[in-house]
């Protein structure tokens, strides 16, 4: 008489495709997170930037409003400011386990890296250009891009500054 139910080796052929699935899933889930990490970070700063243009563009004064990036112990801290008696933050985002690097790019097979350090403040030109500073008294450096990537530099989004039309910033 034959009994009902399962086997032992079926449950057990049942128990690893079901382990093959998860961890397909998981390692889906853990890309999207990165990937979503590295689009709100570049949409920030982008939303950040044309929010510097504009301001900048409507009083024709592009020193007074500036993104300031800080980077402290693996954390960036990135903040719209408006330059009054002091600095006044108008709005503010922390990331986690990502780089910012910025770079002056000529072409698409030819790009310069420009130094990051702890502090940075990045101002429009009154040509519509972008410029790093390191202290707010220098004339700084000017860049084109910002490249946002993960710790394992694996996936990355760029934020493009461009020139023509001035404060046409766009994030690929």
């Amino acid at each position: 008489m034959r009994k009902k139910g399962f086997t032992l080796i079926e449950m057990t052929i049942v128990v690893a495709i079901l382990g093959i699935l998860l961890s397909i899933a998981y390692m889906n889930f853990t890309k999207s997170i990165i990937n979503s990490r590295l689009d709100s970070a570049a949409s920030e700063i982008a939303s950040m930037l044309r929010d510097v243009y504009e301001n900048g563009n409507k009083s024709m004064d592009y020193n007074t409003y500036y993104v300031k990036i800080n980077k402290n112990e693996g954390t960036y801290r990135i903040e719209l400011i408006k330059k009054e008696a002091n600095e006044k933050v108008i709005r503010s985002a922390e990331y986690k386990d990502i780089n910012i690097n910025f770079y002056i790019e000529e072409n698409e097979n030819n790009k310069s890296k420009i130094e990051f350090r702890d502090v940075n403040f990045i101002f429009f030109t009154s040509e519509g250009g972008l410029k790093v500073k390191y202290s707010l008294n220098e004339d700084g450096q000017e860049i084109n891009l910002i490249q946002i990537s993960n710790k394992s530099e694996n996936n990355s989004k760029r934020v493009y500054i461009d020139k023509i039309p001035a404060g046409n910033i766009r994030v690929e």
